[in-house]
């Protein structure tokens, strides 16, 4: 029984980001607010950590920038993650099965979007 569980829990890269992971796939069957709970609970330990570094430990928060940046990353809907999640849910959208070729499309637009927006950022702090 315990081993059919651990299945759903797991370490992956997402991006190039090192990230743990939940697979959250029967969510659907729970009502709208409890979804949104759902896709959030990861953005929302991460900030707990961050806020709990910034108080105990604030000459650490220079090294929490990973976790900064995955926050961030997690909440821009144009990513398939989290706050992408989140926003259909709340939008009475579901995210329904494409075609291969429309699917990679999809991603594409999506991966472009990201990287003009990271590189834009990028550049901002830098100058």
């Amino acid at each position: 029984m315990v081993k059919r569980y651990l299945k759903k829990v797991g370490f992956k890269f997402v991006f190039i980001y090192p990230a743990f992971y939940v697979d959250t796939s029967y969510s659907y069957l729970l009502p709208k607010y409890k979804r949104i709970a759902v896709y959030l609970a990861g953005n929302f330990t991460n900030c707990l950590f961050v806020l709990g570094v910034m108080y105990l430990y604030p000459k650490l928060l220079p090294y929490c920038y990973l976790v900064i940046s995955n926050l961030l990353i997690n909440f821009i809907p144009i990513v398939k993650s989290d706050g992408y999640y989140a926003y259909i849910t709340f939008r009475g959208k579901t995210n329904k099965g494409m075609g291969r070729i429309k699917e990679k499309m999809d991603d594409f637009i999506r991966g472009t979007i990201m990287f003009i927006l990271l590189s834009m950022l990028s550049y901002i702090s830098n100058c």
